[in-house]
């Protein structure tokens, strides 16, 4: 699944994106904690309100908030995976459609903190369009990766507004660099705070770079992926190994 998403991602992010950014701001390789950390906040439910004067950081926690594993175009694919599993299982992770919708009405208000244009509008158009109403359409796109495609154009469209990168997959070693930093920061810092780090980390590692490594890297990608699980079970001894591999998937792409 996720390998399949990711790569499409990659693949649309190149149509609607220049192969070489030339951004005057990148927040997810300049201030990834804090990029992450709002959209989990919003995530989570609290009332975070989109920062003003500072478009690269509202445009960053829109990206993630559209296209990350926990995004939008996420949410909308799980409604049509939800069909295939029984009735209990649903009743038990709450109505798919009702989580995509409320997902895309917290997202239109950190897009509307941004410089507005016809072709934003246009794009916001289209994914309310997939998902209209707060009740379940009896009709609906039947391609699940319809809200996928929108919200990667729309992506695309908040890069050149707000005059930032919002792909840190762009730039592979960067990415690299970026995501093991955070594990590193995460691992020198106390009991409290330390599982915020992880599971950012974590969720970049999966968003970024999990599925390029995996095929470029495959050893030292699983050795990573083993790594951030311990780190997230509170398994100290695992830091080393995370930092470790990540030194030997550099040394393999980058000799």
């Amino acid at each position: 699944m996720w390998t399949d998403r990711i790569v499409l991602g990659t693949a649309l992010a190149a149509l609607v994106t220049p192969a070489v950014a030339n951004y005057a701001n990148a927040p997810f390789q300049d201030r990834p904690f804090e990029v992450a950390d709002l959209a989990l906040r919003v995530l989570d439910g609290e009332a975070v309100v989109p920062p003003t004067g500072d478009a690269s950081l509202a445009a960053a926690v829109a990206a993630m908030l559209l296209v990350s594993e926990l995004g939008v175009a996420e949410a909308y694919e799980e409604i049509f995976e939800a069909e295939d599993e029984d009735e209990s299982d649903e009743a038990e992770e709450g109505d798919p459609y009702s989580k995509a919708y409320a997902q895309l009405q917290v997202v239109r208000t950190w897009i509307a903190a941004l410089p507005q244009d016809a072709d934003l509008a246009d794009l916001v158009a289209r994914l309310d369009a997939l998902m209209p109403t707060a009740e379940q359409p009896a009709v609906m796109d039947a391609d699940p990766e319809a809200a996928e495609v929108v919200a990667q154009a729309l992506v695309g469209q908040l890069e050149r507004v707000a005059n930032a990168d919002l792909y840190l997959g762009r730039d592979l070693s960067r990415a690299m660099e970026t995501v093991s930093q955070l594990a590193a920061h995460g691992c020198a810092h106390d009991e409290a705070a330390r599982p915020r780090w992880f599971q950012i980390s974590a969720l970049y590692f999966e968003d970024a770079l999990e599925a390029p490594l995996s095929v470029m890297a495959a050893e030292e990608a699983e050795r990573i992926e083993e790594g951030f699980d311990a780190l997230l079970d509170d398994d100290m001894a695992a830091c080393d190994a995370v930092g470790a591999a990540f030194v030997d998937a550099r040394a393999r792409l980058f000799p």
